[in-house]
């Protein structure tokens, strides 16, 4: 849990920096400015954890493989639409 505030309070510093920012439109749900790309933090978390998981015997390698894999592809399409700004 530690890491994941530590690294979401690192890619909000990195957003602001690098202007990722959404700006509310007719369709968005908030109304002031919200940095992008906390969801790479959540993402990094969980991926850090999966192994230990795997290590202590509580995640099988088969389903820790499918969530890398799953999990790792959304991330990285997720990560580029917060880069690029996909309608």
């Amino acid at each position: 849990m530690f890491i994941c505030w530590l690294l979401t309070a690192g890619m909000r510093r990195y957003a602001l920096a690098s202007q990722l920012i959404d700006r509310p439109n007719e369709r968005s749900s908030h109304t002031v400015p919200t940095p992008r790309g906390g969801g790479l933090a959540i993402v990094v978390s969980f991926l850090t954890l999966g192994p230990a998981l795997g290590l202590l015997g509580l995640l099988e390698l088969h389903l820790m493989v499918a969530a890398f894999g799953a999990g790792g592809l959304v991330a990285v399409l997720g990560f580029i639409d917060d880069r690029s700004s996909l309608p």
